[in-house]
């Protein structure tokens, strides 16, 4: 969901200025107790940097400059920001600094100390983040959970800007028409190739079969499949979702028989048909028209197979390709999951 900062008060922004500043002021020092800092701790750092910085009106690296070259009192600054940050920004920096200590394959025990010291001066159970450490140096198979215990909404008043919220709600960015559905059903967030998950309150999200409780932030395993009511969203179309979340694109899909354009704007999607049938959930659109479409609708175009938005997003090509009833079908059985393809694959049952 994008933020609008403009309702800040002059006040407001005054401080959140202040507390980036102090974010920058923690990183600047870490960094300054390595002896060797890597390329990709660098470009974990960047990433973080230019999101904090989006909406300001100053460049992260004049501030990087004045940070690095002034004298300050670290026990001040943490102190600064364990009042100040929500809990979710204190997550995040603690979860940056373990992916960035983590680019090297190994843990030493300064830097698995010092991140305990932050933990616990910012009053965050450390079990999770001792977990996510022994599961990127073991290997560890089990799932990953990190407790985030405060108000879901909460995450609107972070620093960082770079969420995806899935829901019924107008503001969610992955929007779903059900009434069955939650306004908020999830959070998904990035830290470099890591993603991680939180369900709302009243949501019903599985994880390869398992509901998710709200109270925890969750790192996705790489054959991670979200169902979220009847959509599956896999790992690799999560990801394209969280690039896009700021991205701008129109799609056309013509032929003899039919003729529309989908525009997208920050995983927002309008239909717009300028010749043949098209149907949103068994309903003609009109042509010349906008329609407005949700991750849970049904598109098919006359005569052709129906498909969904995450469709677009996987295998735009296909779409107005395959004919609305094939010759064949083939049952799947996968990951503890049923599914049907036009094509035998490997998972196919005899």
């Amino acid at each position: 969901m994008k933020r609008d900062y403009n309702y800040l008060s002059r006040a407001g922004l005054v401080k959140r200025k202040k507390t980036i500043d102090m974010v920058m002021r923690l990183y600047v020092h870490l960094i300054k107790q390595e002896r060797d800092i890597s390329a990709l701790e660098i470009d974990i750092l960047y990433s973080l940097l230019i999101d904090l910085f989006r909406n300001l009106d100053v460049s992260w690296e004049v501030y990087v400059r004045e940070v690095t070259g002034s004298q300050y009192d670290y026990d001040s600054v943490i102190e600064y920001l364990n009042k100040n940050l929500i809990q979710i920004d204190k997550i995040r920096i603690v979860l940056s600094l373990i992916i960035m200590a983590n680019t090297d394959n190994d843990y030493e025990l300064s830097e698995i100390t010092g991140i305990l010291e932050i933990c616990n001066r910012f009053h965050l159970n450390t079990e999770g983040f001792m977990n996510l450490i022994n599961h990127f140096e073991f290997k560890s198979k089990e799932l990953i959970t990190i407790s985030f215990d405060q108000p879901f909404i909460s995450v609107f008043n972070s620093l960082f800007s770079d969420y995806l919220f899935f829901g019924r709600d107008s503001d969610s960015d992955i929007r779903f028409r059900s009434s069955f559905i939650a306004n908020y059903e999830m959070l998904l967030l990035a830290i470099e190739n890591y993603q991680f998950v939180a369900p709302g309150l009243n949501a019903n999200v599985l994880l390869n079969g398992v509901k998710l409780m709200p109270g925890k932030l969750y790192l996705l395993p790489k054959d991670a499949k979200i169902h979220i009511g009847d959509i599956l969203f896999d790992r690799n179309t999560l990801w394209k979702m969280y690039e896009n979340r700021e991205s701008r694109d129109e799609i056309t899909f013509k032929k003899s028989d039919y003729d529309f354009s989908v525009i997208i704007h920050n995983n927002h999607h309008t239909f717009h048909v300028n010749n043949g049938v098209v149907y949103l959930n068994g309903k003609t659109m009109q042509l010349n028209r906008d329609y407005n479409v949700f991750y849970d609708d049904a598109i098919q175009i006359k005569g052709y197979s129906a498909f969904q938005l995450q469709d677009i997003i996987k295998e735009k090509m296909r779409i107005g390709v395959d004919n609305a009833v094939p010759h064949e079908l083939y049952i799947n059985f996968e990951n503890d999951y049923y599914y049907i393809s036009r094509t035998e694959t490997s998972h196919s049952l005899a």
